[in-house]
């Protein structure tokens, strides 16, 4: 999950195809043996409430703009073994985005 929210987080830009980031998560999820684990989508817009259009998913024409707001979580769940997911708050700038989330990325050893 970890590597597939790294290459796809490389195409969350202003004027990129929203559609691009799922086809990313898609690809590493395939190239590393998850393909038939693909989630119907990787996040989804916020505003007003908290699931909201755009979906991040492979059939979206829009292209990123600066000020939206949206949940970028490529979610993995596999079912003989459980499921990963982790989300951010992401907004779109004039240059890339801005995570909202303050928490620490990367891997969370839970247990001892």
């Amino acid at each position: 999950m970890l590597t597939a929210r790294e290459e796809a987080a490389k195409l969350i830009a202003p004027g990129k195809p929203i559609a691009d980031v799922f086809h990313q998560v898609k690809e590493t999820y395939t190239r590393l043996g998850f393909g038939k684990y693909i989630p119907g989508r990787i996040g989804h817009g916020m505003g007003l409430g908290a699931h909201e259009e755009p979906s991040l998913d492979g059939k979206t024409t829009l292209l990123f703009e600066p000020g939206m707001m949206f949940t970028f979580e490529p979610n993995l769940r596999v079912p003989e073994w459980g499921g990963l997911q982790h989300s951010d708050t992401l907004l779109i700038t004039e240059n890339g985005y801005e995570s909202l989330t303050k928490t620490p990325n990367g891997l969370l050893q839970v247990g001892a």
